[in-house]
């Protein structure tokens, strides 16, 4: 799995090097896990991990904007952004004056849900399943589980 920490702290520095007003990225990680049943049967189960996000770039009062599903993209992306804005950049541009934020928001779980083994998880919904194929005359049912654990980091920097 990627580090997505690591891969912010090197965009923090690439970010510096183009010549733009104002950049921003959003970089998101995402973890998930899925079980279906239809009916009696197992009908699909499984693990995935996905990362990418976005950049936004100002450049002369104009906006520039990529998007990523692959952070091996991302030198490009940000060099994309910083290019577009350029085109269609031809005044000055204005930001309001803030102070930065600086915020790390915990879940508020008492378990992460992506740390429990698959196999426990389709235990479970065997157990459900059982449970529901007991009801008489019962022609068929669906019934699914998921999770998802999402990772995100905001960066910007003024040009």
């Amino acid at each position: 799995m990627t580090n997505i920490e690591a891969i912010g702290h090197q965009l923090a520095e690439t970010i510096k090097v183009y010549s733009a007003d104002y950049i921003e990225a959003r970089l998101e990680q995402s973890q998930t896990s899925y079980i279906t049943y239809r009916g009696r049967d197992l009908d699909s189960i499984g693990k995935a991990t996905t990362a990418g996000g976005n950049v936004r770039a100002l450049v002369r009062g104009g906006w520039g904007f990529a998007s990523f599903n692959n952070l091996n993209e991302l030198p490009d992306r940000v060099a994309l952004a910083v290019k577009q804005a350029q085109f269609v950049g031809n005044e000055v541009s204005k930001l309001a004056p803030v102070e930065p934020v600086v915020d790390i928001v915990p879940s508020e779980i008492d378990k992460n849900p992506v740390t429990i083994p698959l196999a426990q998880k389709k235990q479970l919904l065997d157990e459900y399943n059982d449970i529901i194929w007991r009801t008489p005359k019962l022609q068929t049912s669906v019934i699914g589980y998921g999770d998802s654990h999402k990772k995100v980091i905001f960066l910007n920097s003024l040009g």
